[in-house]
């Protein structure tokens, strides 16, 4: 194997310690190594790379479940395996939502074997819902205050979801103008906040729910995390700091709008607090299907007297 390829192996080791790899990180993993290859060439080597780490006993092909996120190993062959992975990835691969989670990489015994890697990734593991799962500590994992370098990246994430998915309604791209202006009057009054390792992997903010005065302790919470980062704690890291900035400037509660279905989000909200509250049905139509639309709400204080407005977002830092 080429030392890219050799690269790429390694890449992956690291980043099943604790938990399974879905396709999408595989051919974010190739990807990254071989940022001038074509479409096909990245496929053909993901698939070869599946192949060639099962055949090594390094990994077990497999599905994880939506809502107990237990890894279950194929029974198949491995040339069926691969065949069914193909079908969804090569066919779809303009479409990443219909093949990101259409396999995954489980590490067996020989795969957990120390090796002399630099950077390894720690893990926690952590109780959710009766199971055993895990949350990255990776020390590049940082999160802050987003800046006005960060939009180019936050907008190409965001963009990610509006032009592949219909989580976020918009129809067309944004453009960083728009992210800047946004970003400019709001960052005094709202944590708007990245999730960096060695770029921007994620972001979340938050913003006026309703601009009438007796809506100003409540607010709406985002969040987007770069497609070939999820399901690695980036989600849960930037809604720690987030809920707990809006709390500490005297924030009564937080909304959330979720496009349904959309599984992994609701886990998201429901793991930091967030209760549905409510439903639109067929609220809006994109790609093909209507699309119902549901509320979720987090407290952040309890009831009483209100005795000044919501403190700015320095107060957070304390």
């Amino acid at each position: 194997m080429s030392t890219a390829g050799d690269a790429v192996r390694n890449g992956l080791l690291l980043e099943g310690l604790g938990k399974p790899v879905d396709l999408n990180a595989v051919d974010w993993h190739v990807r990254h190594r071989n940022p001038s290859a074509s479409p096909s060439e990245i496929q053909n080597e993901t698939l070869e790379l599946i192949r060639a780490v099962v055949t090594d006993g390094l990994f077990r092909l497999g599905s994880v479940g939506e809502k107990d996120e237990r890894f279950v190993a194929w029974r198949r062959s491995l040339d069926h395996s691969i065949d069914k992975i193909s079908h969804a990835y090569v066919k779809h691969y303009d479409d990443p939502e219909r093949w990101m989670f259409a396999a995954w990489l489980s590490l067996t015994a020989k795969g957990e074997q120390p090796r002399p890697m630099p950077g390894r990734e720690r893990h926690r593991p952590i109780s959710r819902r009766g199971h055993l799962s895990f949350v990255s500590q990776r020390p590049g994992l940082r999160v802050r205050l987003a800046t006005e370098d960060d939009l180019a990246e936050v907008c190409t994430i965001v963009n990610h979801y509006i032009e592949k998915s219909f989580v976020n309604f918009r129809t067309e791209p944004q453009g960083v103008d728009e992210w800047r202006t946004d970003w400019r009057r709001l960052r005094s009054r709202f944590p708007w906040l990245v999730a960096t390792d060695d770029r921007v992997v994620g972001v979340a903010y938050a913003a006026p729910w309703n601009e009438r005065d007796a809506y100003q302790w409540t607010v709406e919470a985002t969040v987007y995390v770069d497609p070939a980062r999820q399901r690695r704690g980036v989600g849960d890291a930037l809604y720690t700091e987030l809920l707990g900035r809006l709390r500490r400037q005297g924030f009564h509660s937080v909304v959330a709008v979720i496009a349904l279905p959309n599984e992994p989000s609701v886990r998201l909200h429901e793991r930091h607090g967030f209760v549905r509250i409510g439903q639109l049905v067929d609220a809006g139509y994109k790609r093909g299907g209507w699309h119902d639309v549901g509320f979720w709400q987090c407290s952040l204080r309890g009831g009483g007297d209100v005795s000044s407005p919501p403190q700015p977002v320095e107060v957070g830092d304390e």
